[in-house]
């Protein structure tokens, strides 16, 4: 049994289609001119419900719009303007707002600092009762707390130099090491 011919079902869908297309566009042309809404081609298109692409193979419709589009005045600025009071104190609320959280959040790191220090010296034995001094007469400065401690035998013992030798020996690689293409 051959095949139907729909050939001219198809060319009807798609004249319909086009009057419609062509129908809906010229319908937001319309829309457009009496409401004073945006006549870009993308909005004429997406209010058509048409792509923008067939909507610039359409001569007339495309002279249509930039018809319109040189009657309406711009909305974009011509010249640059100074910033509104309102705008302005906007962004100095802002920016005061921000520098309050700074404050606070540079308080706590530097009190998170102070007790991190503390812990140092109580670790390494150290303790002044005047607080942390760096630099101070009879403290220990910051760089001297922070000195590696000499090693205990325990310490020797779990030393990471297995760990480093793993890891260069994974980084050498042999002939034999290679996997063959």
């Amino acid at each position: 049994m051959p095949p139907a011919d729909n050939t001219a079902a198809l060319a009807e869908a798609t004249r319909r289609r086009s009057r419609r297309a062509r129908t809906n566009a010229e319908k937001a042309i319309s829309v457009a001119q009496r409401t004073g809404s945006p006549t870009s081609f993308a909005a004429i298109a997406k209010v058509a419900g048409v792509s923008r692409s067939w909507l610039y193979t359409q001569q007339d419709l495309v002279t249509a719009i930039r018809q319109l589009q040189n009657r309406q005045p711009s909305r974009q600025r011509t010249a640059s303007q100074p910033a509104s009071i309102a705008s302005v104190q906007r962004r100095l609320d802002i920016a005061l707002g921000r520098i309050k959280q700074l404050r606070t959040e540079n308080s706590d790191l530097a009190a998170r600092l102070e007790m991190a220090y503390g812990e140092i010296r109580r670790l390494r034995g150290f303790s002044h009762p005047g607080g942390l001094d760096p630099g101070g007469r009879g403290t220990t400065s910051f760089p001297a707390l922070l000195a590696p401690l000499p090693k205990t035998d325990r310490q020797e013992a779990r030393a990471p130099a297995t760990v480093i030798s793993m890891k260069r020996a994974a980084m050498t690689t042999t002939p034999e090491s290679v996997p063959a293409r």
